[in-house]
């Protein structure tokens, strides 16, 4: 029996913004295919969860930025393929949505503003598991030019969440560096 485009759509998890986000990113169309088989994995093991986000962390190498984590995000689950495009290795963290620790490493790039091409960005954190479980291993995500707004966007939502004083901090470290920048120490032009 042959299955329409949409069973495999739907099978897959995949949505249109996944697709443009691995346009956006310009990844290779054997690398989209072997993230369209992971994400079918996760479906398969979690048929009644959604994905609500993916994320590319990816090594600099040449010049480029070379795919080397996929992390798929789900309510409370966070699913991983290490060296994805060349193994299969997955890590699977049940979580309570709690951050544990959190570090943000930012290269030419503004947290707060859009990312340049040679903006670059790294976050490591911990989060806290389910209780009678063990995720405080450290988990290292790496972005090169736009990925670094898609990885902003990925800590804002899922380790952040909306509220935390966490964000809050970092707008207000924002908003003092713009007025040392554009005023000087004393505050005068």
């Amino acid at each position: 029996m042959c299955r329409s485009e949409t069973e495999i759509e739907k099978e897959t998890n995949m949505r249109d913004e996944f697709e443009n986000y691995m346009n956006e990113i310009q990844l290779s169309e054997p690398i989209k295919v072997k993230i369209r088989e992971i994400c079918s994995l996760f479906s398969s093991l979690y048929p009644n969860r959604a994905i609500e986000d993916i994320f590319v962390s990816q090594q600099q190498r040449a010049g480029a930025g070379v795919p080397d984590t996929l992390a798929l995000f789900s309510e409370g689950l966070l699913f991983e393929a290490l060296r994805f495009p060349n193994e299969d290795i997955y890590q699977i963290t049940h979580y309570e949505g709690e951050l544990l620790f959190l570090e943000i490493r930012l290269r030419n790039y503004n947290f707060l503003d859009d990312a340049a091409p040679n903006s670059s960005m790294a976050i490591t954190f911990s989060l806290i598991g389910k209780v009678g479980t063990d995720s405080s291993r450290e988990t290292v995500y790496k972005a090169l030019g736009s990925n670094c707004d898609h990885l902003r966007r990925i800590c804002e939502k899922h380790l952040l969440h909306q509220g935390r004083p966490e964000l809050d901090i970092l707008r207000e470290i924002k908003a003092s560096t713009d007025c040392l920048r554009d005023h000087g120490p004393d505050g005068n032009t």
